[in-house]
């Protein structure tokens, strides 16, 4: 392999518990934090990490996942700081250890809780370059990764001015006579039901099939599995609502797909799908809790239909409706595109990986 050298992973990345620390006050990231890119509480103590430190979850369901910090802080407990020997570029092993993600996350041991197989993770074989090389390869890959951050930024703004229009027009200067409506009787409401187990497949056979929000993406979900058998589905342009633990959370159906038992699909009796969605989201403006406070481990579907929605005339909802959909319109291309950037990246990793680019 040329001047390609083969190293164990251990060899050149080690997990490390971090440096405990008392007395300094920083914000605790956890993986919630972390995905959703928001800060954590402040806490007093912990396991001290710097800014942009690599961390990689050790223990759950997504073992394997990798993060980096985005400021000084402490990082929790179901994490390991991964520190690298001066043979490897940080940037360059950090797509190694995505591409190898999805070993890491067939390989967990244990049932209760599932944790990184260590032994696995410091045999894995590792091929180096030179430094000067391993830092070409980071930065191909990392110019996607550029053009997705740009886009994801270009989506939280789009995000963000819907929103604004939204609560401007109708929360605080909503008409105080308007009133308010049981959302079953604003929209088709449609309760997901699971499907038995071995109908489950990632051969694309079936409808991509979506059972809680572990699927869910930026505005559409992601297709991760698939289900040859189903008997209830959501339409594209249905509002994807979780039903169980986080209650609230929404995604927009872009295809046709099967629906599990965490999910409910919506649908406007109307057609102003954007109108409604910005609706439930001011709604649910926390995780579990409808506007009126009360909290929710899950909900039925009488639940769902009794929710009480504000309900102004026709015409001020189309209207609305017509303003609103651009935003979300403008925002699916941009997903779309981010999803074409990914795929493009993770499909030229394992050939810069391997030398055959």
């Amino acid at each position: 392999m040329g001047t390609w050298k083969t190293y164990k992973l251990g060899d050149v990345c080690f997990l490390m518990d971090g440096v405990l620390r008392k007395g300094w006050e920083g914000p605790i990231f956890d993986v919630k934090s972390l995905r959703s890119h928001s800060q954590g509480k402040n806490v007093t103590s912990g396991r001290f990490v710097p800014r942009n430190t690599y961390v990689i979850l050790v223990d759950g369901e997504n073992s394997g996942e990798l993060f980096q910090i985005p400021e000084d802080g402490y990082m929790g407990s179901t994490f390991r700081q991964l520190n690298f020997s001066n043979k490897v570029c940080p940037e360059y092993l950090r797509y190694f250890l995505s591409y190898q993600r999805l070993l890491f996350k067939k390989s967990k041991r244990g049932a209760a809780i599932p944790h990184l197989d260590r032994t696995l993770f410091a045999n894995l074989s590792l091929d180096l370059p030179s430094l000067e090389e391993q830092e070409r390869i980071a930065g191909v890959l990392g110019a996607y990764d550029d053009l997705i951050a740009v886009n994801e930024r270009r989506i939280a703004l789009l995000e963000e001015a819907a929103h604004r229009l939204y609560r401007d027009r109708f929360v605080t200067h909503a008409d105080p006579d308007w009133p308010h409506r049981p959302l079953g009787e604003m929209a088709e409401l449609t309760m997901g039901q699971s499907p038995e187990s071995r109908f489950y497949n990632t051969e694309q056979k079936g409808l991509p099939f979506h059972q809680g929000v572990g699927t869910f993406g930026v505005l559409f979900p992601k297709e991760e599995v698939y289900s040859s058998e189903y008997s209830r589905t959501a339409r594209p342009g249905d509002i994807l609502f979780s039903v169980r633990a986080p209650v609230g959370r929404m995604n927009i159906a872009d295809k046709h797909c099967a629906l599990g038992r965490g999910l409910s699909a919506i649908r406007s009796k109307s057609g102003h799908q954007a109108w409604l969605f910005l609706a439930l989201k001011n709604l649910f403006v926390k995780e579990n809790m409808i506007g009126n406070g009360a909290i929710f481990a899950s909900v039925t579907k009488d639940d769902l239909a009794n929710v009480e929605i504000l309900s102004p005339p026709s015409t001020v909802v189309a209207n609305s409706n017509n303003v609103l959909s651009p935003y979300f319109e403008a925002i699916g291309v941009l997903v779309r595109e981010n999803a074409l950037l990914r795929e493009g990246r993770d499909k030229l990793l394992p050939r810069l990986l391997r030398e055959e680019v």
